[in-house]
């Protein structure tokens, strides 16, 4: 049970350090539907984990986490290649950056 807890403890602190990066990316709904699915997958895996005797419950929570490992992989994987949602692909420019104002430096 406590190791059982315990993966499940790491796999949600991973679970929601990538939910941050995709949000601080601007990256699209899908990767945190998902992160849903995941934290769904991940939530059975350990409730298979806790109810199964001796060394199956170690397999089915090592199992988990390598699987769940892969889909954070994955994850990261798409939130790096995938084209931000906030870039202006037509300007090039990130429409909600602080613009610098020229009259601000004063007379040349």
């Amino acid at each position: 049970m406590g190791l059982a807890l315990i993966g499940f403890l790491i796999a949600s602190s991973l679970i929601i350090a990538s939910a941050v990066l995709l949000i601080q990316k601007g990256r699209g709904i899908l990767l945190l539907i998902n992160i849903g699915i995941l934290v769904i997958y991940e939530v059975s895996i350990v409730a298979v984990a806790v109810n199964a005797p001796g060394w199956d419950g170690l397999a089915w929570f090592l199992g988990g986490l390598l699987i769940g490992g892969a889909h954070l992989i994955v994850l990261f994987i798409l939130a790096l290649a995938l084209p931000s949602l906030k870039t202006d692909t037509s300007q090039g420019q990130d429409p909600f950056s602080e613009q610098e104002d020229p009259f601000s430096q004063g007379p040349h």
